[in-house]
């Protein structure tokens, strides 16, 4: 699971993610980022009911999409708050597809270092 400090918990974040940040979407997220002016880069992660109607798999996919960025934590640029929004096409694919979507959407909109991957 992604340390506590690394994610967004507060309305007030989300609410300056979605008023200030710049959006690109993918196949599977959106994905919304704002500077923070924080020596670390913090996530929060966005799913509806209607993307996956069961508790089950909206869980699942956000821990699938939690330790993707676990992962790749040192490689994500720091001082940004990232919202990661699911789309309903994400719902019951595989680790893989998510994880090659998260990086193509990363790379999109500048936070992933270079020479990574």
């Amino acid at each position: 699971m992604l340390p506590s400090i690394f994610r967004l918990k507060k309305k007030n974040d989300f609410d300056r993610v979605f008023d200030l940040g710049k959006a690109k979407g993918g196949e599977f997220f959106t994905l919304k980022a704002v500077p923070n002016n924080l020596p670390i880069s913090r996530f929060g992660f966005i799913i509806s009911v209607k993307t996956a109607p069961k508790a089950v798999s909206r869980n699942r996919l956000r821990r699938q999409t939690n330790e993707i960025i676990r992962l790749n934590l040192a490689k994500i640029k720091t001082g940004f708050d990232i919202a990661i929004i699911f789309k309903r096409t994400a719902s019951g694919k595989k680790y893989l597809l998510l994880e090659e979507d998260l990086y193509s959407l990363l790379v999109k909109n500048g936070l992933f270092l270079r020479n990574s991957k």
